[in-house]
C-alpha cells in the first residue's frame, strides 16, 4: 500500500507477525453524569442506562483480553520475527534500504505481487493498521512544508484510505491543510 517505503517505526506498527489486537472498547461513561442527561426523554434515559450497564459488564473482559494479548508469547516474539523476515528479504535482494532517507521499500515486483494476492479483508485489516499508525503520529503543520517529502505522512494516509475503499475519510484527510500545502506551499 505504501509507495514511498517505510521507516522502521512504521514497520513495527504494522508488523505482520503481531496477532490481531482485540477490538478497542472505550471505558464506559455513566450517562447520568453527562451534561445532556437532563434533555433525554424517559425512553432515552432507560436505553442509555441499559447500554451503560452492558458496557460496564463487558469492559473488564476487554481489559483482560488486552492484557492477555499484550503478554502473549506471539506479541513478545513478533519484533524478533520481523527482524528475521527483514534480514531474509534483504539477503535475497527483495527489501531495499535507502540509507539517506532511512527508509525500507520492497522491490516493486514483490510489492505488486503481494498487493495482488491480498484478499479484501487482508487489505482492509492491513490498511486499517496503517491508518491507525498515521493518525497516532504527532501532526506536523503542513504550512511548514518545503518539500513533497514533508507531506508524505498525509499523502500516505490519503492513499491508504483510498486503497481500502474509505473514500469519504480520504477526501476529508486531503481537504484543508494538506490540499492547501500541496497547492500553495509546493505549487
Amino acid at each position: 500500500m505504501l509507495q514511498g517505503g517505510a521507516d522502521y517505526a512504521l514497520l513495527e506498527a504494522v508488523n505482520p507477525h503481531l496477532p490481531e489486537k482485540p477490538k478497542e472498547i472505550d471505558e464506559p461513561e455513566d450517562p447520568e453524569k453527562g451534561f445532556m442527561w437532563s434533555f433525554y426523554s424517559e425512553e432515552e434515559k432507560s436505553e442509555a442506562k441499559e447500554k451503560y450497564a452492558k458496557d460496564e459488564e463487558r469492559y473488564p473482559d476487554y481489559l483482560s483480553e488486552i492484557e492477555a494479548w499484550r503478554t502473549s508469547d506471539e506479541v513478545s516474539k513478533a519484533p524478533g520475527r520481523l527482524r528475521d523476515t527483514m534480514r531474509d528479504l534483504k539477503r535475497r535482494g527483495l527489501l531495499l534500504r535507502d540509507e539517506s532517507r532511512r527508509r525500507y521499500d520492497l522491490h516493486p515486483v514483490v510489492r505488486g505481487t503481494v498487493r495482488d494476492q491480498m484478499n479484501h479483508s487482508q487489505r482492509d485489516a492491513d490498511g486499517g493498521r496503517l491508518v491507525d499508525h498515521f493518525n497516532a503520529q504527532p501532526a506536523r503543520p503542513y504550512e511548514e512544508a518545503e518539500r513533497l517529502e514533508d507531506l508524505s505522512a498525509g499523502l500516505d494516509l490519503v492513499r491508504t484510505l483510498t486503497q481500502i475503499g474509505r473514500f469519504d475519510e480520504a477526501l476529508n484527510a486531503h481537504r484543508g491543510d494538506l490540499s492547501n500545502a500541496l497547492t500553495f506551499r509546493l505549487g
